[in-house]
């Protein structure tokens, strides 16, 4: 549900374009990768060859976390049979030196809203992870 930053609008100019389909804490943006004002990522910046138009900025909050709950029930009796499994893959990056830490999870709740299984987390990436460089 917009985990690649495409659904909706994309900020063009220094205004703040909230994500849809997300809940967040914090400033956070959908930037179009030409966009000339913030400049961080291009088309051609370093990362993914298929990445779309868009992408997520945590903007200059001291933290910013992003989240969504997704209904499965659609899809209960393939989970317990075990006839279903996930895949969970990220671009994340950060901006020049900084350890923005970024990181994706994935828990599994029940109806009660207890976590069943496991956590999932891919990250955190910090700025030698990227060679200090701003990039996915």
């Amino acid at each position: 549900m917009n985990g690649d930053s495409e659904t909706g609008p994309c900020t063009q100019a220094a205004n703040v374009t909230h994500p849809i389909l997300w809940s967040y804490v914090g400033t956070i943006t959908q930037i179009a990768y030409n966009n000339s004002v913030y400049g961080a990522l291009t088309p051609t910046s370093l990362g993914p060859s298929d990445r779309g138009y868009c992408y997520f900025c945590g903007m200059s909050s001291a933290v910013t976390t992003m989240s969504q709950s997704i209904d499965l029930f659609p899809y209960v009796t393939d989970i317990v049979s075990g006839n279903v499994s996930f895949n969970l893959s990220a671009w994340l990056g950060g901006w020049t030196n900084q350890d923005d830490s970024a990181q994706v999870s994935v828990d599994f709740l029940n109806y009660a809203y207890q976590i069943v299984g496991n956590r999932t987390t891919i990250g955190p990436v910090l700025a030698t992870d990227r060679g200090f460089t701003t990039s996915l």
